[in-house]
């Protein structure tokens, strides 16, 4: 196969949008403001793939320190796949976090893809959806909007979970709006379809509304790629 030049670089926080609308399109559904709080914890997560100056691709690899990293958005747009973009992109996303204990999602059918790049499975995620409905039972007291909790209660609280510090992930999140726009609302609404595995690449992620069930893996810095 011929090999296809393409350039691979950081992107703006204004070009951030693009793959956000590229998760939608394949069924995924990302939070209305989540980029923006992966964007402040670390600004050169997001990675584009362009070919004569044409994005055709993304993969964000988010640092949080030296310990722990986190792959996502791991996308070819479809008129590019089947090229060896997704690779790519996906060994520059994976050099970025070198050194780290690397996290991602992915549905089980992909499994044996991650653990050929050294990743195991860590835990099962199962996604349930609903109407949530107002009642008449009050709100119990301790029960806050985020907003209103201390950040340093909250990093505190959010290291029982999480493996790393990230404190300006937090306090962006806990600042981002309550509602996204009616335009914003309309296109996630329209996003909820079925997907085909992204970019036919080893490490490719594919979640949607129709296989909920996802797996969280681990690579760790002495795995074998």
């Amino acid at each position: 196969m011929h090999r296809m030049d393409c350039t691979i670089r950081t992107m703006h926080r204004d070009e951030i949008r693009l793959a956000i609308d590229w998760a939608a399109d394949e069924g995924w559904n990302p939070g209305l403001h989540d980029a923006a709080s992966f964007h402040a914890a670390d600004p050169q997560a997001f990675l584009v793939a362009e070919v004569d100056g044409v994005p055709v691709g993304c993969i964000s690899a988010v640092a949080y320190g030296t310990g722990f990293g986190f792959i996502g958005l791991y996308i070819v747009a479809p008129a590019w796949r089947g090229r060896g973009l997704g690779m790519r992109l996906w060994n520059a996303g994976m050099a970025r976090l070198a050194g780290r204990v690397i996290g991602l999602d992915g549905v089980p059918a992909q499994q044996e893809n991650y653990r050929r790049s050294g990743f195991a499975p860590a835990w099962r995620n199962v996604r349930h959806g609903g109407v949530a409905r107002a009642g008449r039972r009050q709100r119990p007291a301790d029960v806050v909007p985020l907003a209103q909790v201390e950040l340093h209660a909250l990093c505190d609280k959010d290291l029982e979970v999480f493996p790393a510090p990230r404190a300006a992930f937090l306090r962006a999140w806990r600042a981002m709006p309550r509602h996204g726009s009616p335009r914003t609302r309309s296109r996630m609404r329209a996003s909820k379809r079925a997907t085909a595995p992204v970019g036919g690449a080893p490490g490719s992620c594919s979640t949607s509304s129709s296989s909920p069930a996802r797996c969280r893996s681990c690579r760790h810095p002495s795995s074998n790629n």
